[in-house]
């Protein structure tokens, strides 16, 4: 290298990269220069170029927090780190912060942009704002500073309004609020702000208790507490059970304790087992309180359990469209059996009868059985086939009854779904009628009717013609 800072390289063939890069005090600053090049090297070539060093942009700043105002005064933590007041609209205050700037960079005049965005579940319900210095609020701004202008910046006003206590959630570290303070060229600087929403407490049933649980002797039910957490913050319910009128032989289990998250709903069990020589229509009450983590109880829950049985009664029957029995024909009869126990019944079965008397002491050779489960507390239809190919015309009565097998007789009514000169009865008359003559048929008579008449009129007419004519002269 020569006093002018020329070097002469001999560089083999192919690309060649040239990088280089120093220090230089200016404006009592310590500034950078880098400088790079390259290009590609074949033989014979000779050639010269120079390296212009730029200095290297530097946007340093440095970010505190100066002031806030609106925290909860008996909340203990930082100047960046505060906990939100109560208002009386179901809201919240809202909390101000002022940060201060510390310019660090190299750069005559800088100018930042500012946002903020805040973290969590419920984040797109959070505004944060800036004071733009001409009394409004916006959600970014702008300031400048530089070697040239302000080093220091100490004005940046920023509010944080939180959403309604319906809506934010409480969480134990707070929601994170950054700060982003960025400049056009890609430089970033963040700022983290914690605000704590408080924790309220809350618990409502989704579902109210049913008036009564139903439950058959030897069996159990389980049944399903339904509830919301009311709260905005991961809560733990603690459940105790009253089972002082719970008679003998009948048990209680479930879980006692429950966590879930705020707002969210779920389901809480309770399984109660009957013994199989349980009273009919045996009744009794637990009792539920629930107390969440801070101690507040709530309104006890009722939970009222029956020795129950299904109640079948068959409410009616219809033929299905509407239609009537025809003799050589088929019809499908519709019959309505309801269920007004608090328990299921499985395996329902109706039988059906076609019969010649109202008493059914001459049945005829038409029956049908369908079997069916019933919900507790409804209705279910079940469908039959007559299959009318051995019937004549007459008059008959369908007769229909619920077989009793695995249930109690007492609580089956099969004999008053039918009303007849105001009197209830489990039978139901019907006139098996004529097969009725379709169009065609009445078409096709009609067609040879008119055979038959155009035949014998042409007979008489030919007969006619054939007599010797009265004064005729042969």
């Amino acid at each position: 290298m020569d006093e002018t800072g020329s070097l002469d390289i001999l560089l083999p063939n192919g690309n060649v990269q040239f990088s280089g890069d120093f220090e230089v005090e200016q404006r009592g600053l310590t500034m950078e220069f880098t400088a790079g090049r390259g290009f590609d090297v074949y033989p014979g070539l000779n050639t010269s170029f120079d390296l212009l060093f730029n200095r290297v942009s530097n946007h340093e700043i440095e970010i505190t927090t100066l002031n806030e105002t609106s925290g909860h005064e008996n909340y203990v933590g930082s100047l960046g780190d505060v906990s939100l007041v109560v208002d009386d609209t179901n809201g919240f205050v809202p909390v101000n912060f002022t940060l201060a700037v510390d310019y660090l960079g190299h750069e005559s005049y800088d100018v930042f942009n500012v946002g903020g965005i805040v973290s969590g579940t419920d984040s797109s319900e959070w505004t944060v704002q800036f004071h733009n210095g001409t009394g409004n609020w916006t959600t970014s701004t702008q300031f400048e500073v530089g070697l040239d202008n302000s080093v220091d910046f100490d004005n940046l006003n920023i509010r944080v309004i939180a959403p309604n206590q319906s809506v934010a959630h409480s969480f134990e570290d707070g929601h994170k609020i950054t700060i982003s303070i960025s400049t056009l060229d890609g430089y970033q600087a963040t700022h983290d702000l914690i605000v704590r929403v408080p924790q309220i407490h809350g618990f409502e049933l989704t579902t109210p208790m049913s008036e009564v649980y139903g439950v058959s002797p030897g069996e159990l039910i389980t049944i399903p507490i339904e509830f919301t957490n009311a709260g905005n913050g991961d809560e733990k319910y603690e459940f105790e059970f009253d089972d002082s009128e719970l008679p003998d032989g009948w048990s209680r289990t479930g879980p006692t304790s429950h966590t879930l998250g705020s707002f969210v709903s779920t389901s809480h069990s309770v399984t109660v087992a009957s013994p199989s020589d349980a009273m009919p229509n045996e009744e009794f009450s637990i009792y539920v309180t629930v107390t969440d983590k801070v101690g507040n109880s709530y309104d006890t829950i009722e939970i009222k359990v029956r020795s129950s049985e299904p109640v079948l009664k068959i409410e009616g029957i219809q033929a299905l469209g509407g239609g009537e029995p025809e003799a050589g024909g088929q019809i499908t009869y519709i019959a309505t059996i309801s269920n007004s126990g608090l328990v299921d019944a499985e395996n329902v079965q109706l039988n059906a009868q076609l019969c010649r008397d109202v008493v059914c002491n001459s049945p005829t050779s038409v029956n049908a059985t369908t079997t069916m489960g019933i919900p507790a507390e409804s209705s279910t239809q079940f469908s039959f086939l007559f299959d009318l190919s051995d019937i004549q015309v007459d008059q008959y009565y369908i007769m229909l009854d619920i077989n009793s097998t695995g249930f109690n007789e007492e609580n089956i009514d099969d004999d008053s779904w039918h009303v007849s000169d105001g009197v209830e009865q489990g039978v139901m008359n019907v006139d098996v009628r004529s097969p009725s003559v379709d169009d065609d048929e009445n078409t096709d008579i009609i067609a040879y009717i008119l055979i038959i008449g155009l035949v014998i009129i042409g007979l008489y007419l030919t007969k006619g013609r054939s007599g010797r004519r009265p004064g005729a002269p042969f």
